[in-house]
């Protein structure tokens, strides 16, 4: 199993590499879905300093950027969600068995649970990350993560819920 590799940034110019990233298979692009997911794998991210994980927490939650406007690259090899699947008589709720695995390079991995997996769990859906059911749990995955974050965009955009402006992502299904 492969799992997620972040790196963010500054310029622009790590668009051959992304491109590269995409070249040996199909991609789903998604623009304002994927916010909250480029969000929440962001602020999860060891390689990510403070300040990063601050101006792209203001400009998901429309806070006024403590710095000048930057455009963050978000690159993740993989990010595997499994959620335990609920019993006839109960309701999926964020209390049932949840974990994330992120890979984000270079030896660094995270692993969230319950509340937080959940949260990541649905934002990867809302994505448009595809189910895949086994026994007893479901399953989403992807790869090949590549995300644009774009302060100005995010900044003078008005959100709708999680829908935000100048998150625009890409990703492989797993």
């Amino acid at each position: 199993m492969r799992l997620t590799t972040i790196a963010i940034v500054s310029t622009l110019g790590t668009s051959l590499l992304a491109s590269a990233a995409f070249a040996d298979g199909a991609h789903h692009p998604a623009s304002g879905e994927a916010a909250k997911m480029a969000y929440l794998l962001a602020q999860s991210s060891p390689l990510l300093s403070a300040s990063r994980k601050t101006a792209i927490s203001q400009g998901f939650n429309g806070v006024p950027l403590a710095g000048k406007p930057r455009v963050h690259r978000l690159l993740v090899a993989s990010v595997v969600c499994r959620v335990r699947n609920a019993g006839m008589e109960e309701t999926p709720t964020k209390t049932h068995a949840a974990t994330c695995e992120i890979d984000y390079g270079r030896r660094k991995t995270v692993t969230l649970k319950e509340a937080e997996s959940w949260d990541l769990y649905e934002a990867m859906g809302a994505a448009g990350v595809q189910d895949d059911a086994g026994m007893g749990h479901i399953v989403r995955a992807l790869r090949k993560l590549d995300c644009k974050i774009d302060d100005k965009v995010a900044q003078s955009t008005p959100a709708t819920g999680d829908k935000v402006a100048g998150f625009d992502c890409r990703f492989q299904d797993y």
